[in-house]
């Protein structure tokens, strides 16, 4: 079992449209997505840690599963891993995790950013963002182009194409930033229900290529009634001074 600790990170492009829409979007640390450098994490230095999960989890060697309390979707993690559930409250509302500890990243990054601007090889951090509200006539394309129109004006979608994960098609999107490094990424957006997407989100990058974070993909549950399928795979473990508990 992990601890649940509280955590925040920045996908690309989602969360910030929150303050538009949500005065009070989660009682987790705040993240603005389109205008955090890609370098940043923000500090768990004076963060309360959470309880351990009171709820059964099933575990592979390598890998367990995390059930959103919110949402009912599942995913698998890294068993070592850790996160933040959903907040109960507010649209564009995120479950993050990362697979560092906050002792390494403290140990590797000077004045709020990694050292030399790069994140250490390995490392990655994660975001699974439901998006409510909407209009269950438009299509995924056309309810993409929307919320970028309406909330993240700031970056530019360069491409939509189709892709399938596991059992579940959605749609890869390739976002330019227009406020902090001008450069490209992705995030996946999947059906959740008929007025909410599911988007998700790898920092860096390069994350996405990772065989951890195609085998997260790979596993996403979609209801609450369909079961996670937890990968045999080994993980990688960048940060040495963590292990599963």
């Amino acid at each position: 079992m992990r601890r649940r600790i509280w955590i925040a990170f920045f996908g690309l492009g989602l969360l910030s449209m929150a303050c538009g829409l949500q005065a009070e979007m989660s009682p987790a640390l705040p993240v603005d997505v389109a205008t955090a450098s890609p370098t940043q994490v923000p500090t768990l230095e004076s963060a309360p840690v959470l309880q351990e999960m009171s709820t059964p989890q099933t575990s592979s060697l390598f890998w367990e599963e995390y059930r959103d309390a919110r949402f009912g979707y599942g995913l698998a993690l890294p068993c070592f891993w850790s996160y933040y559930p959903t907040p109960p409250e507010g649209n564009f509302a995120a479950m993050t995790a990362r697979n560092f500890s906050e002792e390494f990243y403290q140990a590797h990054s000077v004045r709020g950013e990694w050292v030399d601007g790069n994140w250490p090889e390995g490392t990655m951090a994660l975001n699974v963002i439901a998006i409510e509200g909407i209009d269950p006539s438009l299509t995924m394309e056309e309810a993409i182009g929307y919320i970028y129109k309406n909330y993240s004006s700031e970056q530019t979608v360069e491409s939509i194409a189709p892709v399938r994960y596991g059992d579940h098609d959605g749609v890869l999107v390739t976002v330019t930033d227009g406020l902090t490094d001008g450069g490209t990424h992705r995030l996946v957006y999947f059906p959740l229900s008929p007025d909410t997407l599911l988007s998700v989100v790898f920092t860096p990058d390069s994350a996405w290529d990772y065989p951890d974070a195609q085998a997260i993909l790979a596993s996403l549950a979609t209801a609450v009634d369909e079961p996670v399928e937890l990968p045999t795979s080994a993980t990688t473990m960048p940060d040495p001074s963590i292990s599963c508990q």
